[in-house]
């Protein structure tokens, strides 16, 4: 089983959509990305900023490489977003999101989750109950060469 880069964009209104098309813009066709979000939306943006990106429903182990090809785990948005505006509208999708690209990883331990900002506090107004997970190591970790902050 091969290896994927699943990323979660981070809420549409921010600007993690448009930093995932732009970056992806500088890689080769080494790599298999997988983004999960509304396919509609990063068309429109992709065309928006003139990259050229053609979006295609994720195809699972039979992932296409290209650079200009991109495969998309469409999950609709609830409302358009509106560029610097987070809605709560759009906080379940922002999470089912990021839930799906992480059910991907568990699902292959070889896979790779990449994850753009999300608005936490739209995220808890929406009436979702969020919980930051961390990472806890099976061993102590060395408080002063840690980069987590002491109360993680």
């Amino acid at each position: 089983m091969s290896s994927h880069v699943f990323i979660s964009p981070g809420d549409p209104a921010g600007i993690g959509p448009e930093i995932t098309l732009k970056s992806l813009k500088n890689f080769n066709e080494t790599h298999k990305f997988v983004i999960a979000g509304d396919i509609q939306y990063l068309d429109n943006l992709s065309a928006s900023l003139k990259l050229g990106f053609e979006f295609i429903p994720y195809g699972g182990s039979k992932t296409t490489s290209s650079s200009k090809l991109i495969e998309v785990i469409n999950i609709p948005l609830q409302e358009n977003p509106v560029l610097g505006s987070s809605s709560v509208n759009n906080a379940k999708y922002i999470l089912e999101v990021l839930s799906t690209c992480a059910e991907h990883c568990m699902d292959n331990t070889k896979n790779i989750l990449v994850t753009g900002p999300i608005n936490k506090e739209t995220i808890s107004a929406s009436g979702t109950d969020f919980t930051c997970l961390l990472y806890k190591s099976p061993i102590p970790r060395d408080v002063e060469e840690s980069r987590m902050p002491s109360s993680a």
